[in-house]
């Protein structure tokens, strides 16, 4: 929400104990305001707009401080492309998970696949994320932490500060894994002297209940405690349940700071998942009757549909899917300021458990799955203002996958995957910026980072083959509930053989690189801002099995961009764009294929190179004292320059909308001058509010939004079906807080014109159809909310 602050807005000096370092003259925080507006005016809130008191002046924007550049400073003053989420908008967006976050930035791609797994991709680069064995090209972080699986993204969105989006390779400052850009979640810490909560209670359509607390309490003068927690459930959106959601989580923050120039933050969170979990549909269905793959209407379209190894068509879906999930982790921040800068180290451990069963890809999926992540970050960053300012650290990222059973079911093949996986990272990083003149500054930075990866275990398939060249209408499927290999049966008399493979792996694999950075920055005046920049990003390689090779190699990003920052109208306007040109090599692509002896499996290849250029335009504008208004559009090219691979003769010609050529060597496939998924054309997010001062002083704040998107690409085959068409969405709210801030009522709608929007689509194994995940229906909430304290 982009509502007015009525209050005085000031500039005072002293330190910001969450950085522990002097407080940029560029921010402002609230005085005299009510609680709901210290709330969401706060430092470095998000990119929002503030007035002076009623009546007093002209409207201006407010001064946004951010922390993507491991520091803080002035949104308007940074030399990277960064979008900034505020914690109001998120409620009002509905937000409780990331694949919620898509329709919030123009840039921003999110879509679920197997549950629980989101799949993260930004101005086109990203990558598919189905295993243990893959890991996203967006790097997730919260609170400074490296989130190192993509499931593990879940179960963070409450009590938050705000959400920083930085767009574009981020090798030197973040390293592995930020070949596309990162996602910072800031929840908010414990405050110093400050007695204070919240509760809030939220009901909605499809059966949904959202349940919010927080407390903040003193601990004495120089320490402070804060705990917060959230329950979200709501009814399946498909027709056979899935689609739900039932999460419960919880977070305990300590603030200590034994003298003024040392702090130390502790804070520990655990996140608890239930519920049935992603859901599908068949789109040959139509999307917008939202029939899921196990639900009646999906159950008789499966038993129209061939199964090429059956032999026979594909039975229905049974519904037994089923999320059991847990997270948890510890982190520690500690701050110390000196007379030449600030020292930061960030020690953190994380866990998790996935117990689940799932349909999210059109095909049964059994996942048994441990991971422990340890990371120690230790950074130095010299004090702001001198003519010669640095950060330099060190990164230390040690992660082991535990994965006693992953079993994809197709009906008629499976795969009994047993294996450990890891990687230790090891990284040295720094960055100088040289003040050449009072307004020009010039930014160079590198990193190195060396990893040791490993695979461990085994895959044993089972297939049940249909033989006969009449078909197998006797053939039966692999039952579900299967988790062991099935024996060997070379009997056809029935016209179906049960054969199966081993592969055995035993892989190690080093990956080293140095990845840099590179940017000229100017300052016209107070309120315009030029940059230029080059930035190059890093994944590295990994492993899957196979009978053929195991490793694929990494990939790299180089990024080159050009932007400028304006305050215009004296500072009622911000007109921020930026000309970006990526060069994406040897993408990891990972994809449903047969190796060489015919055993199916999801294989990582370096198969795309690709480039992506366009702009991206976020305008504000301060029309009165009460009307905000607000603009984010982005034109993207985004086309393959190279993408071929060959699949082998034994597994068939494959499911693609690509030309394919047999050969000797199999069937080459070309997807070269193709658009990229996940590349709309043209993204336009639109935002309007207005507040109104109502007798007694309290407000009635009136928000409409609204989301146009042109085609794209949903799965990665270039199947006709998986192309989303253009589609527009509307969201709108309406608010009512009393004067003094501590109640308030909200009731909002997102997606009001009830669009059926694919995220993401898969041809199952063997059929020749598509299934694909949904973004969620029209959603209708009233939100009451109590505040206490100081």
């Amino acid at each position: 929400m982009l509502r007015p602050a009525i209050c005085q807005m000031g500039r005072p000096p002293g330190r910001n104990t969450a950085t522990n370092a002097t407080r940029p003259t560029a921010a402002v925080v609230a005085r005299g305001c009510a609680p709901h507006v210290r709330k969401r005016w706060g430092v470095a809130a998000a990119v929002l707009v503030a007035v002076p008191a009623w009546g007093q002046g002209v409207p201006r924007l407010e001064e946004v401080e951010v922390t993507a550049q491991r520091r803080a400073e002035n949104v308007q003053r940074a030399a990277v492309a960064v979008g900034v989420l505020a914690a109001e908008e998120l409620l009002e967006a509905g937000v409780s998970k990331p694949q919620e976050l898509g329709e919030l930035l123009p840039s921003l791609q999110v879509a679920a696949t197997a549950a629980p797994i989101s799949v993260y991709y930004l101005r086109a680069a990203g990558n598919f994320t189905g295993n243990a064995l893959t890991d996203s090209a967006v790097a997730f972080n919260v609170d400074g932490v490296f989130i190192g699986r993509p499931h593990g993204t879940a179960g963070f969105f409450y009590d938050l500060e705000r959400i920083e989006v930085l767009k574009g390779p981020q090798g030197t400052l973040y390293g592995r894994n930020a070949t596309a850009g990162a996602i910072n979640v800031l929840p908010k810490g414990a405050e110093l002297g400050v007695t204070a909560g919240e509760a809030s209670l939220e009901t909605g359509n499809h059966g949904a209940l959202r349940a919010d607390g927080v407390a903040n309490v003193p601990l004495g003068e120089r320490a402070a405690l804060r705990i917060a927690g959230f329950h979200v459930r709501h009814d399946g959106y498909m027709d056979d349940g899935l689609d739900d959601q039932d999460d419960i989580a919880g977070r305990l923050s300590v603030l200590v700071e034994p003298a003024d120039a040392v702090s130390l933050r502790l804070v520990a969170d655990y996140f608890d998942q239930q519920g049935l979990g992603t859901g599908a549909s068949p789109l040959d269905l139509g999307p917008s009757h939202r029939h899921g793959v196990s639900g009646a209407a999906g159950g008789a379209y499966y038993e129209t549909q061939w199964n090429a190894i059956g032999g026979r068509n594909f039975e229905a879906m049974p519904r037994n899917q089923r999320l059991d999930n847990w997270y948890r982790g510890v982190a520690a921040t500690l701050d110390w300021a000196t007379a030449g800068g600030t020292l930061t180290i960030l020690p953190a451990r994380r866990e998790s458990h996935l117990d689940t069963l799932g349909a999210g890809i059109g095909t049964q999926v059994v996942t048994l799955e441990e991971d422990r992540q340890s990371s120690v970050e230790a950074r130095f960053a010299s004090n702001p203002g001198r003519r010669l300012d640095y950060i330099a650290g060190a990164y230390w990222f040690d992660e082991t996958n535990r994965v006693p059973l992953f079993v994809p079911n197709t009906q008629f093949t499976m795969a009994v995957q047993r294996y450990d996986t890891g990687v230790e990272s090891a990284a040295g990083f720094g960055q100088l910026r040289w003040s050449i003149t009072d307004r020009v500054r010039a930014t160079a930075g590198a990193r190195y980072t060396h990893e040791d990866k490993f695979l461990r275990g085994s895959f044993e398939t089972s297939v049940r083959r249909c033989v006969s060249p009449a078909g197998c209408p006797g053939n039966e499927r692999i039952p579900v509930t299967q988790v062991t290999p099935l024996p060997h049966e070379f009997d056809p008399s029935d016209g179906v053989i049960t054969v199966g493979a081993l592969i055995e792996s035993d892989e190690k694999a080093t990956f080293s690189k140095w990845t840099w950075r590179a940017a000229l920055e100017a300052d016209l005046d107070e309120d315009r801002f030029l940059y230029a920049s080059y930035d190059t990003g890093f994944k590295s390689g990994g492993f899957f099995f196979s009978n053929d090779s195991q490793v694929f190699r990494p990939e790299n990003l180089e990024a080159f961009a050009v932007g400028s920052k304006n305050r215009l109208q004296s500072g009622r306007l911000k007109l921020d764009f930026e000309l970006f040109h990526w060069r994406y090599e040897d993408q990891q692509v990972s994809t449903i294929t047969q190796d060489s002896q015919g055993v199916t499996n999801l294989a990582t290849r370096n198969v795309g190179n690709a480039t992506m250029g366009g702009m991206e335009m976020d305008a504000e504008w301060a029309a009165t004292e009460l009307t905000r208004l607000r603009l984010g559009l982005q034109y993207l090219d985004a086309t393959y320059d190279d993408f071929r691979y060959v699949t082998p003769l034994a597994s068939g010609p494959p499911l693609t909308g690509c030309p394919v050529t047999p050969g000797a060597a199999g069937f080459a496939v070309d997807c070269s001058g193709s658009r990229a998924p996940y590349a709309p054309e043209w993204t336009v997010n639109l935002g309007a509010e207005h507040a109104f001062r109502l007798v007694g002083g309290s407000e009635l704040v009136a928000g409409l939004r609204l989301r146009y998107q042109s085609e794209m690409l949903t799965g990665l085959d270039f199947l006709p079906p998986e192309y989303q068409d253009g589609y527009a969405t509307i969201g709108a709210s309406l608010a009512w807080s009393s004067a003094d801030g501590r109640y308030s009522v909200a009731a909002y709608g997102n997606n009001l014109t009830d669009e059926a929007v694919v995220a993401n689509s898969f041809p199952p194994p063997f059929g020749s159809f598509v299934v694909g995940t949904l973004r969620p229906p029209r959603l209708l909430a009233l939100r009451v909310t109590a505040r206490f304290g100081s």
